[in-house]
């Protein structure tokens, strides 16, 4: 998919009118407000935070070439950079998220979780991996592969995680 001027016009609009809203949220809140949604999605203090659930409809050719740079160019906008939130199957992106530079981690839930190996083993050391475990991705077996690191577990608000 080679995209058009104008599909390309209108992404930097969108990629702009998204920054002009992660900008406002910063200057109202303070840094130590942490980004979130629902119960399970989180983003350490002062970073920012995408969804990026839709990213598992493009091919990674396609999410490379077209949407990752207007990915990367939000998370840019904050110091520490920033993490995505994931929950379907996206395993196909990880090279590029391995490369960009702001991406300091990914939040991973749902079918997500289960390709935590994937994720574990082909991202960065420096890039942190919030993860919900299920039942095909056990907390023992994130452990395992893990050995506890660049791991930060997550669950409901109420109720503890099977140990």
């Amino acid at each position: 998919m080679d995209p058009s001027a104008g599909t390309i016009t209108g992404l930097c609009a969108i990629t702009a009118t998204i920054c002009r809203l992660h900008g406002w949220l910063r200057s109202m809140f303070p840094t130590r407000v942490r980004f979130y949604c629902s119960s399970a999605r989180y983003a350490p203090d002062g970073v920012g935070h995408l969804c990026g659930c839709s990213t598992q409809l493009l091919s990674a050719d396609v999410y490379a070439r077209v949407f990752a740079p207007f990915d990367e160019h939000v998370l840019l906008m904050y110091p520490g950079g920033g993490t995505l939130h994931l929950c379907g199957l996206h395993a196909q992106h990880i090279p590029r998220w391995h490369a960009m530079r702001p991406l300091r981690g990914v939040q991973l839930n749902d079918a997500a979780a289960d390709d935590f190996p994937a994720y574990y083993h082909g991202l960065r050391d420096d890039q942190v991996i919030y993860i919900a475990p299920t039942d095909a991705m056990p907390l023992e077996e994130i452990l395992r592969v893990s050995g506890g690191r660049r791991v930060i577990l997550q669950g409901p608000l109420e109720g503890r995680i099977p140990l």
